[in-house]
C-alpha cells in the first residue's frame, strides 16, 4: 500500500460539487484506495476515462460527471419506457373490442317480384281427402258399437256381470239430445244389414299393370269384403281369359284405363269394359264396373261410355271406410235391381 503527503491545493469551485478547504496540518490520504474507488466509478463513464485515472484530479473531475451521466442515461431510459408504455397502450386499445371497428355489413336486398303459383286439385281429390259429414257419423256409430260390446262390472255384494247400455256411456257418444237407446239399436241393426249384404260379395277382378296398386287394392278389398275371393290381372287379354271361364262371375271388376304394355304398347281399360258389357248380355251376371285413372278428368268420359258405374282417381279412396264400403253396396244393389 502507497502512502503520499501533499499540501493542502486552493479550493476548485465546481457547478456540481461544493469542496471544503482542508486545514494546513499535511494529511495522508490513501491514494490506492481512492483510485480503486475511482475506477468502479469511472468503469461506467466513457472508455476514454481510463487513459485518465491516473491523475486525481482529472479522476475527480471525472467523477463529478457521474451524476450528469446518471441522469441523462434515466431519461433516455424513462423515455424509452414511455414509448413503450405507449406502444402497449395502443397495443391494448387495438386489442379492446370497444374500440375495434368492425367492417361494414353488406345490404341485403330482396328481388320486389313475387310468382305466385296457384294450385288446382282434381275433382276426385277432394272426397278421398276429407271426410264428409256422413262418414263422420259413421264412426261415431262404430265408438257407440264398440262401447256396447263390452261388458260393464257391478261391484253390489257379489261380482257381476252384465251388459252395458247407453245410459251408462259418456255423454258425447249419444245421437241425440236425449241419449236414448234407440240410436243405438238402429246403428246395430244398420250394421247388420251391411254385414249381410258384404257377404254376398264373393269374387272381385282388378286389372292394371303396376304391382304395387294392384297389391293395395287386393288389400282393402280383401280388408272390406272378408269372404270375397280377390283376383288380379296385368293385361285386358289376361283379365278376359278369366272372365271367359264358366262359372267366375264376378261381382266387382276394377280395371285402369291406361294399361302400358311392352314396346310403348298401350291398350285402354275402357275397351275391356266393352268386352265385359257384351259378357254381361250374353251370360247373364251383372257386375259392378268401377274405372280408375291418374287423369279421372280426361278419362271419365271414356270409362263412362265404356259402361263404368263408378270412376276413382288414383289414389282410390281408403276401403277401411265404412262410408266408402257402404256406398259400394248400395250401387251394386242398384245395379242388379234395375237390371
Amino acid at each position: 500500500m502507497c502512502r503520499a503527503s501533499f499540501s493542502p491545493a486552493p479550493a476548485v469551485v465546481h457547478p456540481n460539487i461544493a469542496l471544503v478547504p482542508a486545514s494546513n496540518a499535511t494529511k495522508q490520504v490513501d491514494v490506492s484506495s481512492a483510485k480503486k474507488v475511482d475506477r468502479k466509478l469511472v468503469s461506467i463513464l466513457h472508455p476514454s476515462s481510463y487513459d485518465d485515472s491516473c491523475n486525481p484530479l482529472k479522476s475527480c473531475k471525472s467523477t463529478t460527471s457521474v451524476p450528469g451521466l446518471v441522469a441523462v442515461r434515466d431519461v433516455e431510459e424513462s423515455s424509452a419506457v414511455s414509448r413503450g408504455s405507449s406502444t402497449d397502450s395502443l397495443q391494448d386499445s387495438w386489442n379492446d373490442p370497444e374500440h375495434v371497428q368492425e367492417p361494414p355489413k353488406p345490404k341485403l336486398s330482396f328481388h320486389p317480384r313475387v310468382v305466385v303459383h296457384e294450385f288446382h286439385r282434381l275433382p276426385g281429390s277432394k272426397q278421398a281427402l276429407w271426410y264428409s259429414g256422413a262418414e263422420l257419423r259413421e264412426f261415431q256409430r262404430e265408438a257407440v258399437s264398440l262401447v256396447q260390446q263390452h261388458d260393464r262390472k257391478h261391484w253390489s255384494g257379489f261380482f257381476r256381470r252384465g251388459p252395458a247400455k247407453f245410459s251408462h256411456c259418456h255423454p258425447a257418444l249419444g245421437f241425440s239430445s236425449d241419449d236414448s237407446d234407440d240410436a243405438v239399436d238402429q246403428a246395430q241393426d244398420d250394421q247388420a244389414e251391411d254385414q249381410s249384404a258384404a257377404n254376398q260379395v264373393r269374387r272381385i277382378l282388378i286389372v292394371d299393370t303396376h304391382d304395387l296398386s294392384l297389391k293395395l287394392l287386393a288389400k282393402g278389398f280383401q280388408r272390406a269384403f272378408p269372404r270375397a275371393t280377390v283376383s288380379m290381372a296385368k293385361r285386358s287379354n289376361e283379365a278376359m281369359d278369366l272372365c271367359q271361364i264358366e262359372g267366375n262371375y264376378y261381382d266387382i271388376v276394377v280395371v285402369e284405363e291406361r294399361l302400358s304394355l311392352f314396346w310403348n304398347r298401350s291398350e285402354s281399360g275402357s275397351a275391356f269394359l266393352r268386352s265385359v258389357l257384351h259378357l254381361r248380355q250374353t251370360q247373364q251376371w251383372r257386375p259392378l264396373c268401377i274405372g280408375l285413372s291418374a287423369h279421372i278428368d280426361c278419362d271419365r268420359a271414356t270409362l263412362k261410355e265404356s259402361g263404368a258405374d263408378i270412376c276413382w282417381c288414383k289414389p282410390p279412396p281408403d276401403l277401411k271406410n265404412s262410408a266408402t264400403v257402404r256406398g259400394l253396396l248400395e250401387a251394386l244393389k242398384a245395379k242388379r235391381s234395375d237390371d
